[in-house]
């Protein structure tokens, strides 16, 4: 008996409009190759938490992270550890229609990296990245070389 497979909806764009007022849905909009039409689906929000951690899973288990090398052979980073790399160039755009900041590292290099942060998150994070820089500028010379 042959077991009947759908071929996949090709996705051209997928982009969040707007929260639904129980602020626990959203409204999410798809273009697809095959309708010029877009098409509008309700989400639950919590649902996008589980969505990321399967492609992060997927992003594991099929190929190393995009801008990180492969471990080398015999070598696991430990667990809890990160990997830091120190980027060579940044840039920061303000995308209002999405009402996101994307800042990208190592831009048009093959480590590029870039990382998509709602306006408040970007707040937090600059104050926090001039607190940390502060304490390493009042720092003695000494200390900081250690």
């Amino acid at each position: 008996m042959s077991e009947f497979k759908m071929q996949p909806i090709e996705i051209v764009d997928f982009k969040a409009e707007h929260y639904v007022p129980d602020g626990k849905t959203i409204v999410v909009s798809l273009a697809t190759k095959q309708s010029n039409k877009r098409q509008l689906y309700t989400l639950p929000v919590a649902s996008l938490y589980s969505f990321i951690a399967d492609l992060q899973k997927l992003q594991s288990t099929s190929r190393p992270a995009q801008g990180t090398a492969p471990p080398s052979p015999g070598s696991s980073p430990a667990p809890g550890t990160v990997e830091v790399a120190v980027p060579r160039a940044w840039m920061a755009r303000a995308l209002p229609d999405r009402r996101l900041v994307v800042v990208v590292f190592d831009p048009q290099t093959e480590k590029q990296v870039a990382y998509a942060l709602p306006p408040d998150a970007v707040r937090e994070m600059a104050a926090a990245l001039v607190k940390q820089a502060e304490k390493l500028a009042t720092q003695a010379p000494d200390k900081a070389a250690k």
